[in-house]
């Protein structure tokens, strides 16, 4: 996986030979990714970091993610490739030192996302990067009772207009302990930027309970049930992450 220590890698790598790097897009059918690859490798002339790239794409890569980074400089055995589970756009650059504008963009846009997905009982915890699920947490308080309330056509349903001061107390005390939960989550993972799923009431409430350094990291929040899978709520997170990516490639 991409993490901040392998992009610093290649931004410290000195190289005594041109570095190629590669950034293939491989959400797409086996033999279009590998035509791509093939044709951006035309008039290169760089024959054993070529044949680095495609023994990579032919026989190692096993399609992981959408996309894949690869940096070759043959003439000091190295090759470090990177399958990544968001798309980036196809293109080839050779120079002194590894092309990593791209990386760091990604990792700007989709890395370190904390999600808390909360109610007035308990909360869930997930540290996504780069599209993919990394970690994720729960945690469980006393329970909120709700009162049955009718409706006009006479059936009975749930309400939190009906729940009582003692009910009201406890869920305070529940998104206390869910704040002082993430807080301890978000920390050790060493989130970014942080998505909030729920009502907007339980948000607010539990947002009011974070630190205001850890409020300063929220980026935007959604309507979520607190069944919701995983791979629901990575979608809310990378919609965040593209209209960050949307924003910076329209500068």
């Amino acid at each position: 996986m991409l993490s901040d220590k392998a992009l610093q890698e290649l931004l410290d790598y000195e190289s005594s030979a041109p570095m190629l790097s590669v950034y293939l897009d491989t959400d797409m059918n086996p033999d279009a990714y590998k035509l791509t690859l093939r044709s951006m490798l035309k008039g290169i002339e760089m024959p054993a970091d070529e044949e680095a790239a495609l023994r990579y794409i032919e026989h190692e890569y096993a399609r992981q993610g959408r996309s894949v980074a690869l940096f070759s400089c043959a003439k000091e055995n190295f090759f470090r490739a990177y399958p990544l589970s968001v798309s980036i756009h196809s293109r080839i650059h050779v120079a002194e030192k590894a092309y990593v504008r791209p990386l760091a963009n990604l990792l700007d846009a989709y890395g370190a996302y904390g999600v808390a997905l909360v109610d007035k009982q308990g909360a869930r915890f997930f540290y996504f990067h780069l599209g993919q699920l990394v970690e994720q947490e729960g945690m469980l308080g006393e329970e909120v009772r709700q009162s049955k309330v009718g409706s006009a056509d006479g059936r009975r349903s749930y309400s939190d207009s009906g729940v009582s001061n003692a009910d009201t107390t406890v869920a305070k005390k529940n998104f206390k302990e869910a704040a002082e939960y993430a807080v301890e989550f978000f920390e050790k993972q060493k989130v970014r930027r942080i998505l909030l799923g729920g009502t907007d009431e339980n948000l607010a409430q539990f947002q009011q309970q974070l630190p205001k350094s850890w409020q300063s990291l929220i980026v935007g929040s959604f309507a979520m049930d607190m069944n919701a899978n995983h791979q629901q709520i990575l979608e809310e997170a990378l919609k965040v992450g593209a209209k960050a990516e949307e924003k910076r490639e329209a500068v």
